[in-house]
């Protein structure tokens, strides 16, 4: 039998595949020796008429070889290149937007840098996908728990003074010592970082499988982004809290999986609270910052979009401009709104459904999975790509105020944050890697520990 199953992985170029499918032929092997043995025929002859059965190994490991090569996520890649390049016009348009340079109340005279980022980060992005694709998500999970500590205990040790001192009103800003200062500019730069608790989330999920007692320990690094949900500044406030609703997702669909064992009433206590410390939160923030003139511009703006053509902005004392004069940060968070004031509601609508559309291709690829572990990361990037969409759409449509969701930005077009830009990329690549070996991992994998040797391996040296 094992002679059998080494001459037919021959043939099967993608080593990653080897185990999976041998362990697939052996067991079929064994069950049809075991239906052998059941008629009469002794082990050793059972065993030589269910290899007789398999067929000639060179010829079904040439079948299986077309079927178990790594795949590519076409449909996903069409639509993030026509996103891109859609993106890409109507930024270089907004940059030479002659009505905006002149009379434009948020003229930006950076727009030529904003848009070359625009252009330099979409580029990275793509590049940043690619390495995913050509990574392994297994990886990913290996080193979730290590990368995760590190990440978590630099952030934590870094912010927690200013979280702690100065949001609760125990220090003003003027009185942060110097020392709180520099600890504060390295909590900001970690603080961009906080989504790759996303996909090592799911890393450390599968870790947990199956292990007693295992629940706190899940729930405590979704303790990351809820305390500074209540703790932190507001501008990292809305990310901290897309970030702890993806993580919500990913325990939850671990929990359906069996990974964790936990009843459905401690789960809806889990949400409830999470609602509850989320809309304190958020009631604490309204009193500081409540409705504004900018919010209500922006509503103005709002209501005089046509489904095609240019809006047009009237104020109190009778004098009229168009309406994309009066849009804060156009070639951001405020994007939708400048593309749906300026050129009409229907190209708006056009970008918003390139965007929906990736996500949902996105999710659609992610199902044809077999693997658990693909499941719950895809689960989580997805997730992060289409609640950023989600609320980037309510902010420019004056839905949400602009305070309430800081950081949300529409997925490939915008680039209020570039970082966010090349993230957006990155979740791509990571779901095309799961989609990649959706054939070469079976339901579950293992997954080797974190050790110098297995990084010495993955890194080629």
């Amino acid at each position: 039998m094992e002679e059998y199953i080494k001459k037919l992985l021959e043939q099967i170029r993608f080593e990653k595949a080897h185990k999976a499918i041998g362990d697939e032929i052996r067991a079929h092997i064994e069950d049809q020796a075991e239906a052998n043995i059941s008629e009469g025929m002794d082990k050793e002859t059972a065993e030589k008429k269910a290899v007789e059965d398999m067929g000639d190994p060179v010829e079904t490991g040439i079948a299986l070889d077309k079927v178990h090569r790594p795949q590519m996520a076409w449909g996903v890649i069409v639509a993030v290149l026509a996103v891109a390049i859609v993106g890409a016009i109507f930024q270089f348009l907004l940059r030479n937007d002659q009505v905006l340079i002149k009379d434009g109340q948020y003229y930006n005279p950076d727009r030529n840098y904003i848009v070359n980022n625009f252009f330099s980060y979409t580029i990275m992005g793509i590049c940043l996908m690619l390495l995913f694709y050509f990574l392994d998500f297994t990886v990913i999970a290996k080193y979730s728990r290590i990368i995760g500590i590190v990440w978590a205990s630099g952030y934590l040790i870094t912010s927690l003074p200013d979280a702690l001192l100065i949001n609760t009103g125990v220090l003003t800003f003027k009185q942060t010592p110097f020392g709180i200062g520099i600890l504060n500019e390295i909590a900001w730069r970690l603080s961009d970082k906080m989504l790759i608790l996303v996909p090592l989330y799911a890393g450390i999920l599968y870790e947990y499988k199956e292990r007693k007692k295992t629940f706190s320990k899940a729930l405590l690094w979704i303790f990351i982004p809820v305390f500074y949900i209540y703790f932190g500044d507001y501008l990292i406030r809305g990310d901290a809290t897309i970030i702890a609703i993806c993580m919500l997702a990913e325990l939850t669909v671990a929990i359906m999986k069996g990974w964790i064992k936990l009843q459905k009433k401690v789960l809806v206590h889990l949400y409830g609270g999470f609602i509850i410390i989320t809309s304190l939160s958020y009631g604490r923030m309204f009193k500081c910052y409540g409705d504004s003139v900018q919010e209500e511009i922006l509503k103005k703006v709002v209501d005089s979009i046509y489904l095609f053509g240019s809006g047009i902005y009237y104020g109190h004392d009778g004098f009229q401009k168009p309406s994309s004069c009066f849009i804060d940060r156009p070639f951001g968070t405020y994007f939708l709104t400048y593309i749906s004031s300026t050129y009409g509601a229907f190209w708006g609508i056009v970008i918003i459904a390139i965007v929906v559309g990736i996500i949902v291709l996105g999710f659609m690829n992610l199902f044809k999975s077999k693997n658990q572990l693909g499941h719950v990361m895809g689960m989580g990037c997805m997730m992060w790509l289409a609640v950023n969409t989600i609320v980037n759409v309510f902010t420019a449509f004056g839905v949400f105020p602009e305070w309430f969701f800081v950081g949300a930005f529409l997925p490939f077009v915008s680039t209020d944050n570039s970082d966010s830009l090349i993230y957006a990329y990155a979740a791509l690549g990571i779901l095309l890697s799961i989609y990649k070996y959706k054939d070469a991992y079976s339901q579950d994998v293992e997954i080797e520990r974190f050790g110098i040797r297995n990084l010495l391996k993955d890194l080629n040296l």
